[in-house]
Order: structure tokens, then C-alpha cells, then sequence
């Protein structure tokens, strides 16, 4: 099937992911643009990229992107979309996001990289999350989340002091936003900004 979003078109396979209220994704992904707000020096890892929403979301805006999806359909979806909407430079890496993150990153050819995360309910892998603070280069992380009782423990782990287990300086919040994606229902989707503490590098 195919949808419209931000002025974009998307095609959309029955396997793969896609918000279904269009009006408050289209709210939500403004939203996580203005957050990211990338510099041509930064490249942003969109991590559980779906059909590539964000990604080409982030890349109308003149962000350097590279997404990381695990469904081999959403992938194909994904950059089919690019070349349709005219956004043939965004990247695509198909595998499980623990498994490829590494990968992903050494693509992030730049001095910058802002992590843009919207995991499925269970949250990110650990191995993804401790991969995240191990890498100096993300600085600013996005983190959207479709229950936040099961992301608090990424939350925490992002945030605590630097050990064996979590290498690299922490992140702390800066912002949470909420959208209300299903309105009048308990649904609603979390935004939270994090950012690296850089005098606690170890």
C-alpha cells in the first residue's frame, strides 16, 4: 500500500511497520526533525528505521542519514522511498540492530554521529544501548518510545556512571515531549532528548 507523509510518498509492505495515524506521526516526526537539528558536520543513525520515515524525514532537511532495520521488506520499502522522493544519498542497512550497529557506525564518516531510536515496545537491545555509550561520537540522542515503562531501563542505562558493563561518558535528559498518537486511549508516544556529559570522559 502506499501513504502520504510530510508531502512524501511511501510505500508500505505487509510485513513492514508504519504508524497508522497519519495527522500525529506527521506531528511526531516534525517534532524528532526539529530535535535533531543536524549540522552538515553530523550524520544521524536511524536505528529501527522502518520503511525509512524518519530517515527521509531527517533528509528533506538536509541531514546526512543512515538507517538500521531488521525487517529485509521495510528495507526494500525503505529505499524505494528514498529514490521516489528523490533522496537517493540515504543509506540502509538491513540486520538486527545488535548485530550491525558496529557496522553502522564506521559509516557514520563523520566527526558527529546523533543517534535517532525508535525501538519496538520491548525497547533497544542491550548490546545496541551499550554500544551507543561506548561510541564518543554520538553526542545527542533521540529516543521515541511507544511504552515507556519498558524503556525506563534504557533510560537508566544510558544515564549511569561509566564501567566495565557501560563504557564511555553518560547521557543525561534535556527534554521529553509527549504526542498523543491514539487519542483516547493510554497509547501515546514518548520523545526524549539525552545528551553526552563530556567532562566525565574515562
Amino acid at each position: 500500500m502506499e501513504e502520504t507523509l510530510l508531502d512524501m510518498k511511501f510505500q508500505v509492505s505487509p510485513e513492514a511497520f508504519f504508524q497508522i495515524n497519519v495527522p500525529a506521526t506527521e506531528v511526531l516526526y516534525s517534532m524528532v526533525a526539529d530535535l535533531v537539528n543536524a549540522s552538515s558536520s553530523a550524520t544521524v543513525l536511524d536505528i529501527c528505521c522502518g520503511t525509512g520515515t524518519i530517515s527521509l524525514c531527517l533528509a528533506k532537511k538536509g541531514a546526512k542519514v543512515i538507517g538500521i532495520e531488521m525487517c529485509p521488506e521495510a528495507v526494500e520499502n525503505a529505499r524505494l522511498n528514498a529514490t521516489n522522493n528523490g533522496l537517493p544519498d540515504v543509506a540502509f542497512i538491513c540486520g538486527k540492530a545488535e548485530d550491525v550497529i558496529h557496522t553502522a557506525i564506521v559509516k557514520c564518516n563523520t566527526s558527529e554521529i546523533i543517534a535517532v531510536v525508535d525501538p519496538p515496545r520491548a525497547g533497544l537491545h542491550q548490546k545496541v544501548l551499550k554500544a551507543i555509550r561506548a561510541t564518543s561520537k554520538i553526542k545527542k540522542l533521540i529516543y521515541v518510545s511507544c511504552n515507556s515503562n519498558a524503556a525506563y531501563t534504557n533510560f537508566v542505562d544510558l544515564c549511569r556512571t561509566p564501567s566495565n558493563n557501560y563504557r564511555g561518558c553518560p547521557f543525561y535528559p534535556v527534554q521529553a515531549m509527549v504526542v498523543d498518537m491514539f487519542p483516547h486511549t493510554p497509547h501515546k508516544e514518548l520523545v526524549m532528548v539525552f545528551e553526552r556529559v563530556e567532562n566525565l570522559e574515562t
